[in-house]
């Protein structure tokens, strides 16, 4: 089970992340499977929600797992975080952590359809 870690720290009256996948805690069957099947790509933007009424949108930016990590993501208090600051940093968190976890398990439980042979009759 791969180890995820979300630092969190204001800085320069910046809100600053930085999500960490600990290379040594990958199993060695994640990297076979991110050989094979290419590395998961995570959006630390789009669509927020918290199905609560707090919502907001970001622009997309992608990052390859574990290749591009640690990833840095760094917010002032402005749109959208000028209002219920607080709440949407907490949910942007929760929402990366969710996309990094879904993307194991995503990969996990893909299967190789391409190796095998092909016989045609002609």
């Amino acid at each position: 089970m791969a180890t995820l870690r979300t630092y969190q720290s204001i800085q320069n009256d910046n809100y600053v992340f930085v999500f960490s996948i600990d290379p040594a805690s990958i199993s060695s069957d994640d990297v076979a499977r991110i050989n094979k099947f290419g590395a998961p790509i995570i959006d630390f933007g789009g669509s927020f929600n918290n199905g609560i009424g707090v919502s907001y949108t970001l622009p997309d930016i992608y990052f390859n797992l574990p290749a591009d990590f640690p990833v840095q993501q760094t917010f002032s208090a402005v749109a959208p975080f000028d209002t219920n600051t607080m709440v949407k940093l907490a949910l942007y968190a929760s929402t990366i952590q969710t996309r990094i976890t879904s993307a194991f398990t995503t990969l996990r439980g893909l299967t190789d359809t391409f190796t095998g042979e092909t016989v045609n009759n002609i």
